[in-house]
């Protein structure tokens, strides 16, 4: 297909994220504050869990085409997908946003446990037989259970009262099911339009370099597009909650999923990948340590790294 052909249906599913995220920010905001949770359990857990559920599809689906080919995509998916939050998003959160609220304890064990949690997750798998592999996703599921309830039982600032939503104003009534009803269509939206961003891109030749490089824009954009709105909205710990929140859902209920599901034959530069978002991670940790929130942006310097690896 032309590139003339793409432009249509790509500024389609852009416009479609951005609406979606939009409306998808104002509805968890108000169902967060109903539930009393925090703002750092807001971000990490309600709107980090939601939005992880692209990554999660395309690996749980890639079975259904019935190719080793569509099980390699998929396993390829669930690696790259961290690659735009904690390699553009973060980073870009921080250099634009004027906030020194980022450095929260709750932003910084998401980051270290990443480091740590990511990388074995990935490498330790290849020393096993396929059977191993299932326990050690498991092990991964369960452990995401332990790390949403500490989530959820964790001290911090409760998310304050929030207004009404797009829907309740043009509705002119307040009531929590008009607000679900936005959430969950601003979601499917927002699923909606990552899928047509993945159809327009998947005309890339390489199978292995489209998932890498591409897939992630299509099934991690909402998050980023989702924290971009929170920091313009000067609440960029609840941005750095969700980024870091979504980075530990990939660790560990995402990769278990996508274990399960596709066998986890990762392509050669898996453990490079790996350590590079270990490497990138770590060193958020530290600079959040220290209060030094605003040169996350250095992580941008690792993207093009990335790249590198990927095209390898």
């Amino acid at each position: 297909m032309e590139s003339s052909g793409l432009a249509a249906p790509l500024t389609a599913s852009v416009l479609i994220l951005l609406f979606s995220t939009i409306g998808f920010v104002d509805s968890v905001e108000r169902v967060a504050t109903r539930l009393g949770l925090t703002r750092y359990a807001t971000g990490s857990l309600l709107a980090a869990g939601l939005t992880a559920l692209p990554e999660t599809l395309i690996a749980l689906v890639s079975p259904l085409h019935g190719s080793v080919e569509a099980l390699e995509v998929g396993a390829a998916s669930v690696l790259a997908a961290p690659s735009i939050t904690i390699l553009l998003g973060a980073p870009m959160i921080a250099l634009f946003s004027s906030s020194t609220r980022i450095s929260g304890g709750g932003v910084k064990r998401n980051y270290l446990l990443f480091a740590v949690i990511f990388p074995s997750a990935v490498i330790f798998p290849y020393m096993l037989p396929l059977q191993g592999r299932y326990l050690v996703s498991v092990a991964l599921m369960v452990l995401y259970v332990f790390l949403a309830r500490q989530m959820v039982l964790s001290e911090g600032e409760k998310l304050e009262s929030a207004g009404s939503t797009s829907l309740e104003k043009l509705l002119r009534t307040d009531s929590m099911l008009i607000v679900l009803v936005q959430l969950f269509t601003s979601l499917g939206g927002m699923l909606y339009g990552a899928d047509i961003f993945l159809d327009v891109v998947s005309v890339v030749e390489s199978r292995i370099a489209y998932a890498l490089l591409a897939s992630p824009f299509a099934t991690c954009l909402e998050e980023v597009l989702v924290a971009a709105v929170w920091a313009a909205r000067r609440k960029a710990d609840i941005s750095m909650s969700l980024l870091s929140g979504e980075n530990l859902i990939q660790s560990t209920l995402v990769i278990g999923l996508g274990m399960i599901a596709t066998g986890w034959n990762l392509p050669e530069v898996g453990a490079g990948i790996s350590l590079l978002y270990s490497a990138a991670a770590t060193l958020y940790f530290v600079l959040l340590s220290v209060g030094r929130a605003r040169t996350l942006a250095a992580g941008l310097l690792l993207y093009p790294l990335y790249i590198l690896m990927a095209i390898s």
